[in-house]
């Protein structure tokens, strides 16, 4: 079985990227100031989120939303890879012209 892992790459100004694959339990609630938008690459990443269970399979993206608790964990046997950029605020609102 391969390992899990989280591979992130240097900050840029209001934005941090990461790769990484999950078998099983992934990670406990918890919270982002940021964005966090991501794709998965493989698998099932499965997580509850605003009151829901969600599963996102491969192919699909998610959208979470800065100071909204989730978790995440495997939705298949197999684990789930997947890539995620996280986003400051403000650097939405900037790209929208301070909407």
């Amino acid at each position: 079985m391969a390992r899990d892992y989280i591979r992130t790459d240097e900050p840029a100004a209001g934005l941090q990227r990461l790769v990484a694959r999950f078998h099983g339990h992934a990670y406990d609630p918890h919270r982002h100031e940021t964005y966090a938008i991501g794709h998965t690459l493989s698998g099932a990443q499965a997580f509850r989120y605003r009151g829901g269970e969600r599963v996102s399979f491969t192919g699909q993206c998610m959208v979470l939303h800065p100071d909204e608790i989730h978790d995440g964990h495997a939705g298949v046997p197999e684990g789930f890879v997947y890539r995620m950029i996280y986003v400051e605020p403000w650097l939405l609102r900037e790209a929208l012209g301070g909407k």
